[in-house]
C-alpha cells in the first residue's frame, strides 16, 4: 500500500468540509487522506500532532497562525483564479472534490523538492489484455464489462490503447488531461510520478481508468517497450490488483504487449471472414508465443450481438445479461489466473 499524504480542509461551512472529507477519504486511489476542521484552534492542535502536507482554506480565514505553521497552503476561491498577497496557489472551491485533489496532486507532482511517497511494489498485480484482430466485435464493451465485474471484488484499473476509443462520450465525462500527458511526465523520469499518476485517475462505477489519448499519433509515436515499462511500473505507484488493457490495433508490436499480460481475452464473431482473420492471426502468434487456452481465451460473442440494440447503455450492458455472460467466463479462478 502507498502511504497517503495528509491534507486539511478548513472552512466555516461545516457541511462543505464534512462532505468533502468524506468523499475524498472514500477514494482509495487518492494521494491524500483528508481531515476536516471548522475551528482554528482544533486545526492547529492537529497540525502540531500530525505531519501535514497541505491546508485548503478560503482566503478570508487565512491568518498569521496558519501561515506560521510552515505548511503548504491552497486558497479556495469562488473564481477560476485569484491573486493574493502571499502568492499562494488557488483552487476553485465549488467543483467536484476529486477535481480539487487532482489539482493538488498535480501541483505536488511538478514540485522538484518534494520527498517521494513510500511504496511497496505490488508483485501480485495481474494484467489482462483484451484484443481481437477482428473489427466491430465488441472488444471495448468486453474490456469495460470485464473490468466492472472484476471490480466487484478487486481493485481494477482500465487502460484503453485504441486509436479512437469514444470513451469521452460513452462515459459522459470531461477530462483536463489524458494518458498522453501522463506518458510525457513518465518520459521525463520525474521523481514525483506517484502524484501525477494519482492526479490522472478517474472512476466509473467499479473500475478506475486513465482517460485515453485524443489523437492516434500520440499512440503511434510511443515505443511499445515504453508502454510495457509504464504498465508494469503502475504497481510502484498504486495497489491495483488487476489492470485491464484494451489493446486495440494501434500498438506497434502487439506481441510485446501480450508478453506482459497474464492472460489475453480475444472476442470474436463466427462468420467466414472473421474465422479467416482469427486463423491467420493465431498462425502469426504461434511462431512467437505459446497460444494455449490458459493464456489466450477466445470469446464468442455472437449470442450477445444478436440481442443487442441500437440503444447503447453501458451500465446495463456491464451489469445485465452480458455482464452475467462475462462473469461466468471469469467465474472459475483457476481458469483465468
Amino acid at each position: 500500500m502507498l502511504k497517503k499524504e495528509n491534507l486539511i480542509i478548513y472552512d466555516e461551512d461545516e457541511e462543505y468540509v464534512s462532505a468533502f472529507s468524506e468523499y475524498i477519504n472514500q477514494l482509495s486511489e487518492a494521494a491524500f487522506s483528508v481531515a476536516a476542521f471548522t475551528n482554528l484552534e482544533s486545526m492547529i492542535n492537529y497540525v502540531n500532532e500530525v505531519e501535514i502536507s497541505a491546508i485548503l482554506l478560503p482566503e478570508k480565514l487565512l491568518c498569521a497562525e496558519i501561515i506560521s505553521l510552515n505548511v503548504e497552503i491552497f486558497l479556495l476561491t469562488d473564481n477560476t483564479s485569484s491573486d493574493n498577497m502571499y502568492d499562494f496557489q488557488t483552487i476553485r472551491k465549488y467543483q467536484a472534490g476529486d477535481s480539487i485533489v487532482r489539482e493538488v496532486s498535480t501541483y505536488y507532482a511538478e514540485k522538484k523538492d518534494i520527498s517521494k511517497l513510500s511504496a511497496i511494489r505490488n508483485k501480485d498485480m495481474i494484467i489482462y489484455g483484451v484484443y481481437s484482430p477482428i473489427h466491430r466485435c465488441g472488444t471495448t464493451t468486453f474490456a469495460i464489462t470485464l473490468a466492472q465485474q472484476l471490480g466487484l471484488n478487486k481493485r481494477v484499473l482500465y487502460i484503453n490503447l485504441e486509436e479512437f476509443s469514444g470513451l469521452k462520450d460513452i462515459l459522459l465525462s470531461e477530462y483536463i488531461s489524458d494518458i498522453s500527458d501522463l506518458m510525457y511526465f513518465y518520459l521525463q523520469n520525474s521523481e514525483n510520478m506517484e502524484f501525477k499518476f494519482k492526479a490522472s485517475i478517474y472512476r466509473y462505477h467499479n473500475m478506475d481508468y486513465i482517460p485515453p489519448m485524443s489523437y492516434s499519433a500520440d499512440i503511434r509515436n510511443i515505443d511499445v517497450e515504453i508502454w510495457c515499462s509504464f504498465i508494469k511500473d503502475i504497481s510502484k505507484w498504486s495497489d491495483y490488483e488487476v489492470i485491464v488493457l484494451d489493446i486495440g490495433n494501434m500498438v506497434s508490436d502487439v506481441v510485446k504487449i501480450f508478453s506482459i499480460c497474464n492472460k489475453i481475452f480475444m472476442p470474436f464473431i463466427s462468420d467466414k471472414i472473421s474465422y479467416c482473420k482469427m486463423k491467420e492471426f493465431k498462425e502469426f502468434l504461434g511462431n512467437q508465443i505459446d497460444i494455449n487456452e490458459r493464456f489466450i481465451k477466445e470469446i464468442n460473442i455472437d449470442e450477445y450481438l444478436k440481442d443487442s440494440s441500437d440503444d447503447y447503455d453501458l451500465y446495463n450492458i456491464c451489469f445485465g445479461r452480458y455482464g452475467n455472460f462475462v462473469k461466468k467466463i471469469i467465474g472459475n479462478k483457476d481458469e483465468y489466473e
